[in-house]
């Protein structure tokens, strides 16, 4: 029986203080009239996970479609 529900991994988030959203905001602000020859001498980079052994634990969380971003399916992620 299809009721809808997806096995997906949980949506992870940083936390952001008052002053990351700030300083994020001051920044998008500073860039948004950048040309694109200005964004091309921009380095961007990718981070990409690699697995020896498929096993990894990563906690899985069942969900509808569209509640991606409900508080209670996140998993926080913190960083220093």
């Amino acid at each position: 029986m299809d009721m809808g529900l997806c096995s997906r991994r949980p949506t992870r988030v940083r936390l952001f203080t008052k002053r990351h959203r700030q300083l994020r905001l001051q920044w998008a602000r500073e860039h948004r009239v950048w040309t694109n020859d200005q964004w091309k001498r921009v380095a961007w980079s990718e981070e990409y996970r690699f697995l020896i052994h498929h096993v990894d634990g990563r906690v899985r969380v069942c969900r509808l479609l569209g509640e991606q971003l409900l508080p209670s399916l996140y998993s926080m992620s913190y960083t220093s």
